[in-house]
């Protein structure tokens, strides 16, 4: 018989006080009468029983195990030992018992685990992990969550069922799934994907996160060969960009074998973000099957935001993204002979900037709209680039190309007297800051406080002081002059108040105008809107300017007339 003691050490990363143990080891077995490991804040764990042990080409001709684990009381806190950014700042009490016994080619695990009042942070959550409480049964090596839940913000997320836990040359296997993870009621998780990130890393700041609220429902069953998912994700109050961050390839793991049937949905504030694209979007996806085959089915539409191109930012009316599989075209009985598209992409949009520029004698300015409208098109290698197309609402017959240079940076300003160069020149900064600043860096930097919904930079053409009150002099200020940033929350699921500040001068030295905004997106298309200017009289040089209304963007479809009514079962079925 031995004895072993050790006054400190740890095991991987976990440390302890003190291990102490007595064992016997005879005949390719060994023996532990006595086994304890404490760490005074930590655990306190006990080993009883004896295992085979093949020691100096000693092997035991009984190779059944027989161990007794328990661990009375514990803290969730040593998992910070992991070093793990999936489980931070563990904290809570956990239990437990168990028995080892069977093979060393086929252990079997019986006992139970307990985890109470825990909570914890994780890489994927925005808000603490709390409340969590778990039981867990081991039954011939069959794991079942009898109880396990936890809140998050005012979110409460239940896990329910079980799968197979086996042991083979050392490594532990899962198999025979039937679990269901789901939030519970109307209110959803406060999750963060750092996977998928708003904007690039700029002047060495990380990017901020796609985050949001969503609820979903998720049910994993079949075996490790063949493991399937299916459910859905409403995505509520959402923020997200695309396409992924790219990350080495790591071991094969079971998202690789995952066959899916799964819905994504939009909610109340779903909103996509790119270097070129901020969008408010509506619609539902269907992803069926693996991940190397995909099938998908759905529609995004979107009837606000802006799209940033050549440099220029235009407001976004309507644009629609589908995704669907062509038809396998055949001749006779056989194929064309060309692979089929698993799936294809079309996309249609129609938005407008508005500038004002010279009148034709030159007295006054006039309003131009500029639209920008891409036909419907699938997103191909071929790609026709002459279905996207500029029209001026000023000058009808000017080229496509030729509108193009208006509404961007590439026009020649050698040519033009100083008013239109200046004229330019401003607006040319409000979109470069707008596309090259706003977009990637200062919306990270005001988006990862989690206190601002939406900002934007833009060139203000009617909005200014008195003359009077400005001043005369012309100063290197002047061609920065009318640009605001917009600072936007949304409060409920619809309700959004901003804050603009527009630069100007006060005797001709700068200053801001400050405006209130608010908007309501009262039916499809239909917004209701007011502004009010927060400086006095005596600030602005004239009387502070009060704005409100109605804007619309209907559009009216004549094929809608003859479309089939949907039935109630139909609409039900579509929301599913």
């Amino acid at each position: 018989m031995g004895d072993l003691k050790v006054a400190q050490g740890q095991v991987g990363a976990v440390p302890f006080d003190s291990l102490n143990s007595k064992f016997k080891w005879s005949e390719g077995i060994l023996y532990l009468p006595e086994f304890e490991a404490k760490n005074k804040d930590l655990f306190l764990l006990n080993l009883t029983g004896n295992l085979p042990l093949k020691l100096w080409d000693k092997e035991s001709f009984n190779k059944k195990i027989d161990l007794t684990l328990n661990v009375p009381d514990g803290n969730l806190s040593f998992l910070n030992y992991l070093e793990s950014d999936l489980i931070k700042n563990a904290k809570g009490n956990f239990k437990l018992n168990g028995t080892l016994k069977g093979t060393s080619i086929k252990p079997q695990l019986d006992g139970n685990l307990t985890i109470h009042d825990g909570e914890f942070d994780s890489r994927y959550l925005t808000q603490k992990g709390e409340n969590l409480e778990v039981e867990l049964l081991f039954n011939s090596s069959r794991l079942t969550f009898k109880k396990a839940k936890f809140n998050s913000g005012k979110s409460k997320i239940v896990l329910g069922g079980g799968m197979d836990v086996s042991l083979e040359d050392g490594e532990i296997h899962f198999d025979n799934f039937d679990f269901k993870l789901q939030t519970v009621g109307k209110k959803g998780i406060p999750l963060q994907v750092p996977e998928f990130p708003l904007s690039r890393e700029k002047l060495a700041l990380p990017s901020s996160a796609s985050r949001g609220t969503p609820t979903f429902y998720l049910h994993l069953t079949g075996n490790r060969e063949t493991p399937h998912m299916e459910g859905w994700v409403e995505l509520e109050k959402t923020l997200f960009s695309y396409p992924p961050i790219k990350k080495p390839k790591k071991d094969h793991s079971l998202l690789e074998d995952m066959e899916w049937d799964f819905v994504i949905r939009t909610g109340d504030q779903t909103t996509f973000q790119n270097e070129y694209v901020y969008a408010n979007v509506d619609g539902k996806i269907h992803i069926k099957g693996r991940h190397e085959n995909f099938s998908v089915n759905g529609k995004i539409n979107s009837d606000e935001g802006t799209i940033s191109l050549y440099g220029a930012k235009f407001q976004l009316k309507s644009a629609e993204l589908e995704i669907y599989q062509p038809p396998e075209i055949t001749l006779g009985k056989e194929n064309s002979g060309v692979p089929p598209t698993k799936n294809s992409v079309a996309l249609s949009f129609k938005a407008e900037q508005t500038s004002f520029i010279p009148a034709p004698d030159g007295t006054d300015k006039v309003q131009d709209t500029i639209t920008l409208s891409l036909e419907r098109t699938p997103l191909t290698e071929k790609f026709d680039s002459k279905k996207l197309t500029f029209r001026s609402s000023q000058h009808p017959t000017l080229s496509s190309e030729r509108v193009a240079m208006n509404a961007g940076l590439g026009i020649n300003l050698e040519e033009q007297d100083p008013v239109k160069k200046d004229m330019q020149l401003r607006q040319g900064i409000a979109r470069l800051l707008d596309s090259q600043l706003a977009s990637p860096l200062a919306r990270n930097l005001i988006q990862r406080t989690g206190f601002i919904d939406r900002i934007e930079i833009n060139q203000e053409t009617e909005i200014s002081r008195s003359k009077e009150l400005r001043g005369s002099e012309r100063t290197l200020l002047d061609p920065f002059l009318g640009h605001s940033i917009v600072l936007e929350k949304t409060f409920g699921a619809k309700l959004g108040i901003g804050y603009r500040a527009t630069l100007d001068k006060i005797k001709d030295r700068a200053d801001f105008i400050h405006q209130l905004e608010l908007r309501y997106p009262f039916y499809k298309g239909i917004w209701l809107y007011g502004s009010t200017e927060l400086d006095s009289k005596e600030n602005l040089g004239r009387d502070p300017e009060r704005r409100g209304g109605i804007k619309t963007q209907i559009r009216f479809d004549p094929s809608d007339l003859f479309k089939k009514k949907e039935s109630k079962e139909e609409k039900k079925e579509q929301t599913k």
